[in-house]
């Protein structure tokens, strides 16, 4: 079976920017992020379960998140 599929990503940092559509390929599990998006993953544990929790940040936000990101690990 075979599906055709449009998405869009929001920038989870300004909240305005929406990304051009995408295409989902059938063989392709989720989206990939659009060049020059930011993708940020992190784990948390909450009693028994590790919560994942995934952001997209737009090309004029990523900067800010990456040297947040940069300062926070050193």
């Amino acid at each position: 079976m075979s599906y055709r599929g449009i998405a869009q990503f929001k920038c989870d940092g300004c909240k305005v920017v929406e990304s051009d559509d995408i295409e989902l390929p059938s063989d392709n599990v989720r989206p990939v992020t659009p060049t020059s998006w930011l993708r940020v993953e992190a784990t948390e544990q909450q009693a028994d379960l590790e919560v994942m929790t995934i952001r997209h940040y737009c090309p004029n936000c990523a900067p800010m998140i990456e040297s947040y990101l940069r300062g926070r690990l050193q």
